[in-house]
Parts: C-alpha cells; structure tokens; sequence
C-alpha cells in the first residue's frame, strides 16, 4: 500500500512503494485520482465537520448562558417586585390604618363631663386690668375667658414642653373660628401669640394642637412654652391657678395668662373682688434709692420684687394710672 491507497488499479509501482506514474490505461488513471479526490474530501468534510460541531456547541452554550442569565434576571426582577410590593402593601396598610384612626377619633363621641362647680371663675383686678390692656394699648378684639385651671407639674416639666387645656375645663369653644376648628380637627397646627402675666408679649410664637385621648380631646400650647415658663418663672409656679384668655389682633389668634394667685395670696371678699394687701404691694414697688426705700432698710425690712398678680397690677398701673407712675417714679 501507498499513501493509504489500495493497489485496485494497474499501476508501477517502485521498491518503496511510491507510486509511479504509469497506468495501463486512460481510464484507470481518472479512477485512481477520483477515489483520491473522494478521499481527500471525505478527510476534509471529517476536519471541518468536527469545527463546525464545536462552534455550534459554543454558539449553543453562548445561547444557554444568555437564556439562563436572562431567567435570573427575570426571576431577580420578580422577587424585587415582590419584595416592593409587600413594603408598599405594608407602607399602605399603615397609612389606611393612620386614616382610619384619625377618622375613628373624629367620629367618636366627645364625652364631655360637666365643668367643676367647687372652683368658681374668678374675676378680680388682675383679670379686669388684663382686659382693659389687651383693648387699649394692644388694640384686641374678640376677647374671651378660655380656661381657668391650677398648674401642674407636669405643665412646667421641659421635657414636656406644653401648656395642656382640657375639654372639659374649657369656658367656651368660641375662642375659634370655623376653619381654625377643621384645621386642629384634621390634626394640623396654628400658630398663635401669647402674653405673658406681667404685660408682655413672648418674643416666640406658639403652637396651638388638638391632642385626641381615649375618650374626649385636649388643646394644648406647644413648640415654644418651655421659654416662655422660663421667661415668667417667678409667676408660673406649681399650684398656681391661672386664667387663659383669648382674644384677636388683626385678626390673628392670641391667647394671655393672667395668675390669679401666687406667694401673696388674694384675698376674695364678699363682692367677688379681690382685696389686696396694699401695704405690702406698694411697698413692694418702693426703689431703695427712695425716701421710702431707705426707711425700709434702715427698719430691717427686706423689700421682694413684686411677682404673680402684683406684678400684673404694677405693670398695669404703669399704663393705666397716671398718680400711680408719679408715685413710683
């Protein structure tokens, strides 16, 4: 054999089987170099078959990674969707639980109990001069009695930080407007000025809020209370009863609180008006570089800066009385 041929046709042949080139005729040499092209093809179609199998299987395998890192993908972007919509169910759930407990609060029946008759509203010089300096000299309108309660600790504590005014101690409702009341019911905030027991207004505005409880509701002063406590400390004190007031500048709601007691206790007669110790509030307001002041230290006597309803009714009188200022002054 030679060249992996078989001897089939009548060919020379050498002593090392090569192949010579003598054919005993013209036809046996096309059959040789037929077969041999039949050969060299059937090699070639092996060689190139066999790439053409492997580039198909990486063309497969290419395919499969897209399909399967497609399906991934997929099935990645499923959970996350999945994922956002328990968060978004769960988001909305407490949401709708939020309304319906605001609505729940809203059409619950405000059990009101009957005001206190053991603690009659008091009207004394301190409320009456209250009034005359929020129409004269802060041009006020509208003005009510809103409350009349005892502070607590808890209205003074920092942490806190409000002044609380429960339903059913409340004078009137009146002190607010159609659309102040939908405001708090729908648990917004207004933003109002307060005056302080010694005539003057607080620097800082205050926050009035509706507080829902379990079965009734409570408007509170909030944001700023704790500076104002601080401010007037002298007369907001533990124990001390206080009267709120309300009333309108330019339309704007304002509140003010007058104390109706403090460490010189008023003295309530007959008629319902206050009689001071006027002994003890005059000498008060004596400077120790008066004649009065000095026959006071000479005497031993330690003068106390006049505070709660005294200081009200000096700082009034200072605006009101005209004999009064020529006195102190």
């Amino acid at each position: 054999m030679a060249g992996g041929l078989e001897r089939s046709c009548n060919c020379v042949w050498d002593s090392n089987d090569h192949l010579c080139m003598g054919y005993s005729n013209e036809d046996e040499k096309q059959e040789f170099f037929r077969k041999k092209i039949d050969e060299l093809i059937e090699e070639k179609r092996k060689k190139f078959g066999t790439q053409d199998v492997i580039a198909a299987d990486q063309v497969n395998e290419r395919e499969k990674r897209k399909k399967f890192a497609t399906q991934d993908a997929i099935a990645a972007d499923q959970v996350n969707e999945r994922e956002k919509r328990k968060k978004f169910a769960t988001q909305d759930a407490i949401d709708a639980d939020q309304v319906n407990e605001r609505e729940k609060r809203k059409k619950r029946p405000i059990v009101a109990k009957k005001k206190s008759q053991s603690v009659p509203i008091e009207s004394n010089e301190v409320t009456r001069r209250l009034k005359e300096y929020i129409v004269n000299e802060k041009n006020g309108t509208e003005v009510k009695m809103v409350i009349q309660k005892t502070l607590y600790q808890s209205d003074l504590e920092k942490s806190q930080n409000r002044l609380n005014m429960p339903i059913n101690q409340l004078q009137t409702l009146d002190f607010l407007r159609e659309d102040e009341k939908r405001l708090l019911d729908n648990d917004k905030n207004i933003e109002v000025g307060l005056l302080g027991p010694r005539l003057k207004m607080h620097e800082k505005s205050m926050v009035l809020k509706k507080w829902p409880m379990r079965s009734t509701f409570n408007y509170v002063l909030i944001t700023n209370w704790n500076g104002f406590v601080k401010e007037n400390q002298e007369d907001l004190k533990k124990d001390t009863r206080i009267q709120v007031w309300s009333f309108r500048k330019e339309g704007k709601l304002h509140f003010a609180i007058a104390c109706l007691a403090s460490s010189i206790e008023i003295e309530m007669g007959n008629s319902g008006k206050s009689n001071l110790n006027w002994f003890s509030l005059m000498f008060g307001c004596f400077s120790f570089n008066s004649d009065e002041g000095k026959t006071a230290k000479g005497m031993g006597g330690v003068v106390k800066p006049p505070c709660g309803p005294e200081a009200t009714m000096i700082a009034a009188a200072r605006h009101f009385s005209t004999s009064h200022k020529a006195l102190i002054n």
